[in-house]
């Protein structure tokens, strides 16, 4: 469940990824699917798809400190990172 006013939802395990402008709210409740640990201590979790009520965000992440519970290594597998968004270069 959200334990925070305001959530923003990325496509990857970190801040250097995309948010995608959707966030979630306080007492909001989905399902997850598993975790990844940015930084050796920040726990990011991904979102389970298809769940009632709410789009479609399958495979985008959350950053989990501002979640309840916080158990995620007993009820989640561990994930290992996608690779980082590209970061667009100019060609000029």
């Amino acid at each position: 469940m959200v334990d925070v006013p305001a959530l923003n939802v990325r496509t990857g395990p970190g801040p250097e990824f995309d948010r995608l402008g959707i966030r979630l709210y306080k007492g909001d409740c989905l399902a997850f699917d598993g975790y990844v640990i940015f930084d050796g201590a920040n726990y990011w979790v991904r979102i389970s798809p298809g769940q009632p009520g709410y789009l479609d965000l399958g495979g985008m992440w959350v950053y989990a400190n501002y979640l309840r519970p916080q158990d995620f290594e007993q009820r989640f597998p561990a994930l290992p990172p996608p690779p980082p968004t590209p970061t667009p270069t100019w060609a000029g």
